[in-house]
């Protein structure tokens, strides 16, 4: 996610923590290594098939096999975050890095929107939609929201 680092480095964000860091490092580790497939040149991400699957694509051009399995794929990897989700919250923090914003949330919210159109999927872990939906809801994602609409 060094895309992600270096825009909040260009919008001015003041600079992570150590403790910071190293949970965007993990964080990208984990994306590389349990959200997407082995070989991405040849299948796309787990979760764009979702969104794909399910909703952006044309319905007659849809494979809802293809996001079963890719469902079936990320269920692991969703219980690391539910996991580690409800002990951020047990320590009174909301968001993945503790307790403020961080690329770490900015990185791993923006493959897992991607799942929102797995409903039943979003649903079987309340932490990662609660925290999603509090991420979706930050002013920041509202005004790029609305770029798109205008």
């Amino acid at each position: 996610c060094a895309s992600c680092t270096a825009l909040c480095a260009s919008m001015g964000w003041p600079t992570m923590s150590p403790m910071a860091k190293m949970c965007g490092t993990l964080v990208r580790i984990w994306m590389s290594t349990l959200m997407k497939p082995r070989s991405v040149t040849a299948t796309p991400a787990f979760a764009l098939t979702v969104l794909m699957h399910l909703r952006a694509m044309p319905e007659e051009r849809r494979k809802p096999e293809l996001a079963a399995a890719a469902q079936k794929r990320l269920a692991a990897p969703l219980a690391v975050l539910e996991a580690e989700l409800r002990v951020q919250q047990a320590a009174g923090n909301a968001w993945l890095a503790g307790g403020r914003f961080t690329v770490a949330d900015l990185c791993v919210a923006s493959v897992v929107a991607w799942l929102l159109p797995a409903r039943d999927m979003m649903a079987a872990h309340p932490a990662c939609k609660a925290w999603l939906d509090q991420c979706l809801a930050r002013p920041a994602q509202q005004a790029v929201r609305a770029m798109g609409k205008a």
